[in-house]
């Protein structure tokens, strides 16, 4: 997983670090993580909602199952038998991981 964490911090320190500036559609401008953290500074209506801690753990019992697969055993199965009949290796770079993962994804598509 370090691979695509690295990908996502990376997009988030882009992200957050540069302006949005004003245009005519009206919506606001400023830096991403201000208008998130710090509405009020900016002037912006604050859209963060109350949650429950009961609603939170019930969000992390859905997504955090202590498995080594990230979708049904079986799938996995099916698509690491698919790979090995194709001699597709796994992936070493962010690209090779969405271009598997397309690949993969459209011959599912084509066996549904």
């Amino acid at each position: 997983m370090g691979l695509l964490k690295d990908e996502v911090d990376e997009v988030m320190m882009v992200w957050n670090t540069h302006i949005i500036r004003a245009n005519r559609n009206n919506t606001p401008s400023g830096r991403p993580l201000i208008l998130h953290l710090l509405p009020d500074m900016e002037n912006v209506e604050d859209h963060l909602c109350d949650v429950s801690e009961e609603e939170i753990d019930v969000c992390r019992m859905e997504c955090s199952e202590e498995t080594i697969y990230h979708c049904e055993e079986e799938l996995f199965e099916l698509c690491c038998l698919h790979m090995e009949e194709n001699n597709w290796t796994l992936p070493k770079a962010i690209t090779e991981a969405i271009d598997l993962y397309l690949r993969l994804r459209n011959w599912l598509l084509t066996q549904l």
